[in-house]
């Protein structure tokens, strides 16, 4: 029987009847949510409300993907349990696994001006990305904001010699859009340069837990 969770008076099921999911290079798996009229606008109010506490944001610096918001799985909000259960499922359903762990999960509150580094991943088997609201487009550069994937050990970033990145991999960011692939692979997200908040969901997750925190800096839970 498919799990559904309850937001208001209606049971969601947390991977829809005839929900697939796409495999690019045997690495990359995305699948794209129709039903989000039922959940986003929830969603994005309790992020942004969120956002607005000290408590429950954490700033970082412009290169780092701006206001980030750790542990939104505790939030006791029921959207946000929905797209979480949903990132599990995906870790389940595309690697073939019967678990699935987060060690680590947040939401990203991209601001005017924000962007991520090239970076990968410790801690996990797997990375997911979640879009939530792509912002604001930019008419002089259509690649602001992206996430891309930037990893030299992909045929893909490297159409002009092997093992030379010379082009960046960049996946659709449709509100609904979720995406997972190695957390070893190398990706970034462009300088967003839109007024309205770019909001993306982000999770680290393995097979079992793994002892320890996936915080060095001793961030703790926010308010549940």
């Amino acid at each position: 029987m498919n799990r559904v969770v309850h937001i208001d008076s209606r049971a969601v099921p947390i991977w829809p009847e005839g929900q697939g999911f796409d495999t690019l290079d045997g690495i990359l798996h995305s699948t794209v949510f129709t039903d989000t009229d039922l959940y986003h606008p929830g969603l994005k109010r309790a992020i942004l409300e969120m956002a607005q506490q000290a408590s429950g944001a954490t700033r970082y610096g412009r290169s780092s993907g701006g206001t980030k918001l750790h542990y939104f799985e505790r939030w006791g909000c029921a959207e946000a349990n929905l797209i979480h259960e949903r990132a599990l499922e995906l870790f389940r359903r595309a690697l073939k696994r019967a678990t699935a762990v987060a060690d680590a999960a947040w939401v990203n509150v991209y601001r005017e001006g924000d962007y991520a580094m090239a970076h990968s991943h410790c801690r996990a088997t797997a990375s997911l990305v979640y879009f939530v609201d792509p912002g604001d487009p930019d008419a002089d550069d259509p690649d602001a904001g992206r996430f891309s994937i930037v990893d030299p050990r992909l045929a893909r970033c490297c159409s002009v010699q092997e093992g030379c990145l010379s082009n960046s991999l960049y996946t659709s960011m449709t509100p609904g859009t979720l995406i997972m692939f190695p957390a070893a692979v190398v990706h970034a997200v462009n300088p967003y340069r839109g007024k309205r908040p770019r909001i993306t969901i982000a999770w680290n997750i393995n097979e079992t837990a793994i002892e320890g925190s996936p915080y060095p800096h001793g961030i703790t839970p926010g308010p549940p």
